[in-house]
């Protein structure tokens, strides 16, 4: 009756939970309802006993990790005398548990309006009028070792909810289409068993959901006690035309089985210079599964023996290795791994991740996907699992150095693939990235670029023989078959994996216009990605670019021996004639002239990159600062143009670049709208990460209008700190316009409503100037004029009396200079007068 909570990670001591004098038979976590409880109970943990059903609120404590567990006395129901033997839920909240009587319930909850209302209500989905019958009346019980109910599983995507019973009963049920409506019982599915030494064979012991990313058209697997695997569909459509009809969601009407498979193989033992896989042959002896996991592909069996306390896990997953004898079966090739463990496993359940990619294959989405982590609870202890990836697999080889194993794994990945899971180790600064760029740049492993010897046509196969004419005499192209290197290839591989989830994807999304917003107004937009995610991919992209711009540059000579490459032959001996020297001496040029084309692929790639990486860096930047915010400064036209526009347009089109400066000129009106003297460092980090887009005309004018906003700011404050911010604006204004358009000025001259503002508040300032402050000029006048009238008298008082001293203010002084300027020009014009009557006379 004790229930223990502690953190996957193993740290801190177990939370306890003893508040139950009942056994608990079963336990499940669900999601909370909004607007039902405290906003600090995200979760709900349902347990089940013999005697009531309670729940629980999960509060989970963001900076120390720690759970605490909250009563909820007004949700415990009674359980009338039914033991539930399984709790699931949906991610909409909805809770559902499996009896032991072989019954589906559903626990509904809700806020109440009052204390009379029950807020919590347990309703049987599978009962009927058999309900109302005593279980004394009944004239064959159920045995609850068969019908009892062992798991409940939902599909998400599809809405639709499968249940498992002991006896091998498979039920579906159909939640509608938004999942929101009552289970509705769809088909059932019963599997045949028969015993062997007092065993039952053939019981599925687990089923799990096949999501819609791993086959459209299977819906369902069930494994068996022996590590059968069955596939089931839920379609009533034919199996084989499912992968060429429609792909409309179509609704449960069935449940069928379509492909069923064989236990994984079991190794024989390790191959000298093996590289982790082994040598699979069939089962020595049947599998016996007591416990099972499937998710995405990964399976884990419990394989058990009588009479042994330990138990042996198998993992199967699919085969992703590239040897092209048997090219033709790798969609039905899986690899398997065994681990004996100490005790019997209880359950098994996996670490939350995040959803995976739009990339199906684990190899195209090995570089973001983490390893996957399984946690096996065990009657010794939690054991944890991870699934080693490819590229997890090259960096113990490359920490081993061990070259026949290096050549193995390119062998069976390919030159193109592993060149690729090189260059995610060689650019994620992982301990072997040094080696990996080494080997990365071997030609013996990557190989070099060469060239068919045979003369084919655009699309005829190799080999086909060709007539040197057509019908109608007219000659037949024939050209040379080029294939680079599988360092070439591989770069090629990994960019486009990189790129692949934003490279068709619009840069913004119209949101919802806000209340009361006027109908002519454009829709706010929202950028489709976080900010996390583009910056993450931001730092791959360029930390790809740096490892291509690093990598040496040189003449054809640069990239490798040519001898010892597959277009260079030996040297022709003494007895070859003049034709076989000049043959090999065009095949050394076209050896050459191939070399060079490949490095120009390379450097085309790295622009490419970096114009990417500074795409994305954008993104980010307005991302973070908001993007809503950002763009609302766009009118209807630009701000549908921006929603319209994918990221592959806004890298290879004139109209993308356009895109891109005037989403910078958004982000930097939004910058120094507020606060002007942030934009400073914004400019610094544009320029120095988007130099493309933002480049050193743009910083000197957004610089200039930082010191013109500030001398805005500090005119009524202090005048001469904004006259030096304004003549500092003027200086570099006048450095910008030489190199610059006027499209930047043109639009701040256009900007109507600042236009107005500025002159609705120019009488006020006026008003509020020195210039009409009458008293304070009225006082220095008074000050003029009582200084002239001291220079008066002292003219009047005779010489030994000495001046007098005064005290003028300094606009009395100017006033002063300025009328004794205008006296003495007055007195020399009537001295010149004088001087020139006398002259006449």
């Amino acid at each position: 009756n004790s229930l223990f909570l502690w953190g996957c990670d193993g740290g801190g001591v177990p939370a306890e939970y003893s508040g139950e004098e009942q056994a608990i038979y079963a336990v499940g976590l669900a999601k909370a309802k909004p607007g039902i409880f405290n906003e600090v109970i995200k979760d709900l943990l349902v347990l089940a006993t013999p005697c009531e059903i309670v729940l629980l609120g999960v509060c989970l404590d963001a900076k120390s990790k720690e759970v605490a567990l909250q009563p909820l006395p007004l949700y415990t129901i009674p359980s009338d005398n039914v033991c539930m033997s399984c709790i699931t839920s949906t991610p909409t909240g909805r809770i559902f548990c499996g009896g032991r009587d072989g019954h589906l319930y559903e626990i509904s909850y809700t806020k109440g309006a009052g204390w009379r209302e029950k807020r919590c209500t347990k309703v049987c989905v599978t009962g009927g009028i058999g309900l109302l019958v005593p279980s004394v009346f009944k004239l064959w019980p159920s045995d609850p070792a068969k019908v009892a109910i062992a798991q409940i599983v939902v599909d998400a995507k599809r809405h639709i909810m499968y249940t498992r019973a002991k006896d091998s009963c498979l039920t579906v049920y159909d939640l509608g289409a938004d999942g929101k409506q009552p289970p509705r019982r769809v088909a059932e599915f019963r599997q045949p068993t028969t015993a062997s030494r007092n065993k039952e064979v053939n019981q599925i012991v687990h089923i799990a959901v096949v999501s819609p990313s791993e086959s459209a058209s299977l819906h369902l697997v069930a494994v068996c006690n022996n590590g059968r695997r069955m596939y089931f569909s839920t379609s009533s459509t034919n199996y084989s035309s499912m992968y060429r009809g429609t792909t409309t969601v179509q609704r449960p009407s069935g449940l069928s089985l379509c492909v069923s498979r064989a236990p994984p193989s079991q190794p024989s033992g390790a191959q000298p210079g093996a590289i982790g896989y082994q040598t699979l042959v069939p089962p020595q002896r049947p599998l016996q599964v007591d416990k099972a996991y499937y998710s995405d592909g990964l399976l884990l069996l419990s394989d058990i023996r009588e009479r042994d306390p330990n138990a042996n896990l198998v993992l199967a997953s699919r085969d992703l290795m590239h040897t092209h004898e048997l090219s033709h079966q790798r969609g039905l090739r899986e690899s398997a791994g065994f681990l004996p463990i100490t005790g019997r496993v209880l359950a098994v359940s996996e670490h939350v991740r995040a959803p995976p990619p739009c990339i199906a294959s684990e190899l195209s989405a090995q570089h973001a996907a983490p390893q996957r982590r399984l946690l096996v609870v065990t009657s010794e202890g939690v054991v944890e699992l991870a699934k080693a990836r490819p590229v997890d697999v090259l960096a113990q080889l490359l920490e081993g150095g061990v070259k026949e194993h290096l050549e193995a794994f390119f062998k069976c990945y390919g030159k193109e693939e592993a060149a690729a899971m090189c260059l995610i180790l060689a650019t994620s600064g992982a301990a072997c990235a040094e080696t990996a760029r080494q080997v990365y740049e071997d030609p013996c492993l990557v190989g070099q670029p060469w060239v068919d010897d045979e003369l084919t046509r655009p699309g005829q196969a190799r080999g086909e023989n060709v007539a040197p004419y057509d019908n109608n005499y007219a000659y037949a192209v024939r050209v040379r078959e080029v294939h680079f290197s599988g360092a070439h290839e591989g770069v090629v591989l990994y960019a486009a994996r990189l790129l692949r989830p934003v490279w068709d994807l619009p840069l913004a999304a119209a949101a919802k216009k806000p209340p009361g917003a006027a109908a002519s107004a454009p829709a706010p937009l929202v950028c489709r990605l976080k900010a996390s995610d583009l910056e993450k991919l931001e730092k791959q992209v360029m930390a790809l670019q740096q490892f291509l711009a690093k990598r040496p540059k040189g003449d054809a000579a640069r990239w490798g021996n040519l001898g010892g490459g597959p277009l260079q032959s030996v040297a022709p001996g003494p007895a070859a004639g003049l034709q076989m020297q000049i043959r090999e001496l065009h095949k050394t040029r076209r050896v050459e002239y191939y070399y060079v084309q490949e490095a120009r692929s390379f450097e085309a790639l790295r622009r490419l990159l970096l114009l990417a990486a500074e795409a994305l860096l954008l993104l980010a930047t307005m991302a973070k600062r908001g993007f809503t915010a950002c763009t609302a400064r766009l009118d209807a036209a630009a701000a549908a143009r921006l929603s319209q526009i994918k990221f592959r347009e806004l890298l290879a089109s004139g109209e993308g670049h356009a895109t891109a400066r005037t989403l910078v000129d958004c982000l930097m009106a939004h910058a120094t709208a507020d606060a002007p003297g942030c934009s400073e460092e914004l400019a610094e980090s544009l320029r120095a990460g988007c130099a493309s887009f933002f480049g050193e005309e743009k910083r000197v004018f957004y610089e200039a209008s930082k010191y013109l906003a500030l001398a805005k700011q500090q005119f009524h404050t202090d005048q001469s700190a904004a006259l030096g911010n304004a003549q500092q604006a003027l200086s570099l204004f006048s450095k910008w316009a030489g190199h610059a358009s006027q499209a930047a000025p043109a639009a701040q001259a256009a900007d109507l409503t600042a236009l107005a503002e500025l002159r609705a508040g120019m009488r006020d300032r006026m008003r509020s100037s020195r210039l009409m402050d009458g008293p304070n000029f009225v006082k220095d006048l008074e000050g003029v004029y009582r200084t002239l009238w001291r220079r008066h008298c002292d003219q009047k008082r005779p010489a030994s009396g000495g001046k007098r001293a005064t005290t003028m203010s300094p606009a009395a002084a100017r006033l002063e200079e300025k009328s004794a300027g205008r006296e003495g020009g007055r007195l020399s014009l009537t001295r010149e007068r004088s001087e020139e009557k006398e002259g006449a006379g």
